[in-house]
Formats: structure tokens, C-alpha cells, sequence
């Protein structure tokens, strides 16, 4: 993976708005990176993020805002109630 042109091996790195995601170049990763996007393509892409399937890359358009853009597959109230006891 490469984030605006460097090559990114942090897991957890944390993306800007306007930064630049790319499969990297080498066979392995794009054949890694086509099966990801066959299996996510029946998934709707969020509006913060566009991609392009030919180039293998996409740019993140705004920082995502958790409660605003992530629809997330538990109840967060319910995960605050379980910690704050």
C-alpha cells in the first residue's frame, strides 16, 4: 500500500482528508487487491471516500466523523454502559 506516493506498512495509520491510497504495483498486491474489491463491490462506497477500480487507488475526500458517517453493527450506548461500571 502506498499513501500519497509512500509506501505505508503501519496498519494503524491514521488518513487525512486528501490523501491518496494506493495497491501497490508488484504482482502479489494486485491480485490482493482485486479480490478485495470483488468482494466489496455489492458494498455502498461512503461519500467520504471515492475510488478508482482501473488505477487501484483511492483519495479519502473528508476525515470520516464516526457517529455521522459510520453506521457501526453495535450499540455504542451499550458498550459505554458495559465500561463505565
Amino acid at each position: 500500500m502506498t499513501v500519497n506516493g509512500k509506501k505505508l506498512d503501519i496498519p494503524s495509520y491514521q488518513v487525512r482528508a486528501g490523501d491518496v491510497i494506493k495497491i501497490g504495483d508488484r504482482a502479489p498486491s494486485q491480485q490482493l487487491g482485486l479480490r478485495m474489491l470483488d468482494l466489496t463491490q455489492s458494498v455502498p462506497l461512503q461519500d467520504w471516500l471515492t475510488l478508482d477500480r482501473e488505477k487501484m487507488e483511492g483519495t479519502v475526500a473528508h476525515v470520516s466523523r464516526r457517529t455521522e458517517d459510520v453506521d457501526p453493527p453495535v450499540n455504542l450506548q451499550l458498550i459505554v454502559e458495559l465500561y463505565s461500571r
